[in-house]
């Protein structure tokens, strides 16, 4: 299978990737003073028969979380792939307080741009290596897109911690907020910039302008209202060339050769 770089990161991927937020299954999350449930239920058996023929297609890109399913994705994900973890590129995102006993998340304190994420990064990284069952992660992404830019830079801090730590071999962030996507590709190890970008849903020039002046990374544009099981696509061209890659659903576009 084709594959790409991973922006600076050196990282080889396939060019179609694995989204893992439907094979949590149903969990509950705290979003702006509500409630969002997030429905379905999943069989274990058939999630693991699917990441294993993934793999046996050549897929090595796999993207998951640690609220998708309250921990549960990242758990049947790590199942998965016991055994063949030396042939798995696996990106995982954190900043949400996960209760798995409860099957929710939420803002930690209840608030998007809380203080204590940072204060809890290392916790949280220790419990997705857990969960995931593994030592190291390839691409730790901070999750929370609304997150104030001024406040980013103690996260970025840790992010960095981590990495000399080795628990954590790259970081990035999923973002719509070009200002923060800007400050975090000025990180030594900011290898990728999340963003949202479908068929619904353009990306109105957010990341790929902010990339202009510190091209850090690829970025990585992901599904994020239709389907069951999203999928990222690397691609290197042009915008128009993202609309013919097929039927998947997201998108992983290396900054050394976007053009607008």
């Amino acid at each position: 299978m084709f594959r790409r770089r991973l922006g600076k990161s050196g990282i080889e991927i396939n060019a179609m990737g694995l989204g893992c937020i439907t094979i949590g299954g149903p969990w509950a999350r705290t979003h702006r003073g509500g409630e969002v449930f997030y429905p379905g239920q999943v069989d274990e058996n058939e999630i693991a028969r699917a990441i294993h023929r993934a793999l046996d297609l050549g897929v090595n890109f796999f993207d998951t979380a640690a609220n998708y399913g309250a921990g549960r994705s990242e758990r049947l994900l790590g199942r998965a792939i016991v055994g063949r973890r030396d042939k798995v590129v696996i990106a995982t995102k954190f900043g949400y307080l996960v209760d798995e006993e409860n099957n929710r998340t939420d803002f930690y304190g209840g608030d998007e741009n809380s203080d204590e994420v940072a204060a809890h990064m290392r916790v949280d990284c220790e419990a997705s290596l857990r969960r995931l069952g593994t030592d190291y992660i390839d691409l730790y992404q901070f999750h929370i897109g609304g997150y104030s830019p001024s406040k980013a830079a103690r996260v970025r801090d840790m992010l960095e911690e981590l990495v000399q730590e080795g628990k954590i071999r790259w970081y990035g962030w999923s973002t719509d907020n070009p200002e923060g996507a800007r400050f975090f590709a000025q990180g030594k190890h900011c290898a990728a910039i999340q963003h949202e970008l479908n068929v619904i849903d353009d990306a109105q020039g957010c990341c790929p302008s902010a990339m202009n002046s510190t091209r850090p990374a690829s970025i990585e544009a992901l599904w994020q209202k239709v389907s069951s099981l999203a999928s990222t696509t690397s691609v290197s061209n042009s915008r128009k060339t993202t609309f013919e890659t097929g039927t998947v659903f997201g998108r992983t576009i290396s900054s050394d050769t976007w053009r607008t």
